[in-house]
């Protein structure tokens, strides 16, 4: 009886150290929450100037669009430039409606990928299903604070990060300091 239950016990615990054992849980690395409905199009791109983490779990965006089709929506993350190595790509998807103001809280969740602390952080999102246009939130809540996000023109040329649009998105970002 006793061996069984200290064989039952050992299964617990090694199934808890594959499944993160020590591991350190994701917090709120940067919390700009949307604060209005000012949004630009997504083919804009992004970056975070100094990554404040370890990992990059998920982020959160505002999308909207001016149909009430339902979109897929890709964002992928990049070390230092929109052409730098791959961090990780993560998928969602939201409903649209008539209202391009009308902002859809959606996560995209990159299951921890690695990030070197200090380094850019590039995003591009890229939107699929649906005819209409689809726009992303530019009014966050960011005042100054750092990190700095700073929207782009673009995410081609000229690289490494396009030419700079605006100071700040409506962005929140999670991830292992």
């Amino acid at each position: 009886m006793r061996t069984s239950w200290i064989a039952f016990a050992l299964a617990i615990l090694l199934m808890l150290c594959i499944t993160g054992c020590g591991a350190p849980a994701p917090v709120v690395l940067i919390n700009y929450p949307s604060a209005d409905t000012g949004a630009d199009m997504v083919d804009r791109g992004f970056y975070i100037t100094s990554y404040p983490g370890t990992t990059l779990s998920r982020v959160t965006l505002y999308f909207s669009s001016n149909t009430t089709e339902t979109y897929n929506m890709q964002l992928q993350a990049m070390d230092s430039a929109y052409n730098g190595t791959v961090i990780g790509l993560a998928t969602s998807s939201f409903s649209g409606s008539t209202s391009s103001t009308d902002l859809k809280t959606v996560v995209f969740d990159f299951s921890n990928a690695a990030v070197t602390k200090g380094h850019v952080v590039a995003f591009k999102m890229t939107p699929s299903g649906g005819s209409g246009y689809v726009y992303f939130s530019t009014d966050g809540n960011y005042g100054g604070a750092t990190p700095i996000v700073e929207e782009t023109e673009g995410t081609t040329t000229p690289p490494p990060l396009n030419t700079d649009r605006r100071l700040g998105i409506a962005i929140i970002v999670e991830g292992r300091q």
